[in-house]
């Protein structure tokens, strides 16, 4: 299976960017369950 995020252009992988949000605690109340099922991006940039 491919990866979604890299199989779209740039504008779109911009666009799908612009649209993260950070999970409000009560919705980790079940634990992680909530991204069961689910294709979710995470990303982290390293400071040196």
């Amino acid at each position: 299976m491919a990866n979604y995020f890299n199989t779209l252009n740039l504008r779109q992988q911009l666009a799908q960017l612009g649209k993260c949000r950070f999970m409000g605690r009560d919705e980790f109340a079940d634990g992680a369950s909530y991204l069961q099922g689910k294709k979710w991006l995470s990303s982290a940039v390293a400071q040196g």
